[in-house]
Order: C-alpha cells, then sequence, then structure tokens
C-alpha cells in the first residue's frame, strides 16, 4: 500500500501511497506522523500553493485512530447510509 520514497539521516521516512502517490507520509523517529494529502489530482510534493493538498501532523497514532473510529461510527449511526459504513 504504501513505499519509501526517502529516507533522511535522522532516521525519518517518507512513504507515499503506491496506487496514486496522493498520500504522502513523514514518519518521525519520535513516533509522529506528518500525514499529507493531494487533491485535485496533484500529490502534494506538487502543490506549491498549499491550496491542493491537506495536511495533518499527529503524535499520538493510536489515539488518532481512535478518535476517526469514534467519527466514523458516530457519522453510521447518524446518517445510516453506505457513505458511512
Amino acid at each position: 500500500m504504501f513505499k519509501q520514497i526517502y529516507k533522511y539521516s535522522s532516521g525519518n521516512v517518507i512513504i507515499e501511497d503506491e496506487d496514486t502517490g496522493y498520500d504522502e507520509v513523514t514518519l518521525k523517529w519520535d513516533g509522529c506522523v506528518d500525514f499529507r494529502t493531494g487533491l485535485n489530482g496533484l500529490k502534494p510534493s506538487e502543490d506549491k500553493t498549499g491550496e491542493n493538498s491537506q495536511y495533518i501532523h499527529i503524535c499520538d497514532i493510536d489515539e488518532m485512530i481512535e478518535k476517526l473510529n469514534a467519527i466514523k461510527k458516530y457519522g453510521n449511526k447518524h446518517f445510516d447510509n453506505q457513505y458511512w459504513r
């Protein structure tokens, strides 16, 4: 699903989605993650203005996964349609 595209001397690595390259993630030695997603057909590294990508910095990935699962559960309960399953 992801492949390494760069490794820093610090040990941090950049990985990207193998299929599209629209998701680019920097895995840091301290457990933090910089997650970038490209929009409108651009990869994050191609977005020069910042208008066609989204960015989130995550330091507790397990907590973020827990929150995202809770959001999904709430959305599924509230909307009860195929988009939230």
